[in-house]
C-alpha cells in the first residue's frame, strides 16, 4: 500500500514511491532516537541536582518516546522485510 502525499502546487494526492516512504520512516526513527538521548541525558542531569521533578518529568518524556517509537519501528521493519 503506497502512501500518499498532498501535492501543494496542484492540490491533490499523489502516490509517493515506497522507497520514499521507507526514507522518511528512517528520518522520523532518528529523530525519535535523538529525543530519547535527549531524555536520558535530562535523567542525569536530573540525578546530579537530586531534583525529583526533573527526573521524573524526564522519565515521564521518555517512556513518550519510547509509546511513540513503537509504531514506527513495526513500520519499519515491515518495510525492510518486503524489500
Amino acid at each position: 500500500m503506497a502512501a500518499t502525499w498532498l501535492n501543494r502546487t496542484q492540490g491533490k494526492e499523489t502516490a509517493m514511491p515506497e522507497n520514499g516512504k521507507n526514507k522518511d520512516l528512517k528520518v522520523q526513527l532518528w529523530g525519535w532516537i535523538l529525543f530519547v538521548i535527549c531524555a536520558v541525558l535530562f535523567i542525569l542531569a536530573g540525578v546530579r541536582a537530586q531534583d525529583i521533578v526533573t527526573i521524573a518529568a524526564s522519565v515521564m518524556f521518555l517512556l513518550g518516546c519510547v509509546v511513540f517509537m513503537i509504531p514506527l519501528l513495526k513500520a519499519t521493519r515491515q518495510d525492510d522485510q518486503a524489500e
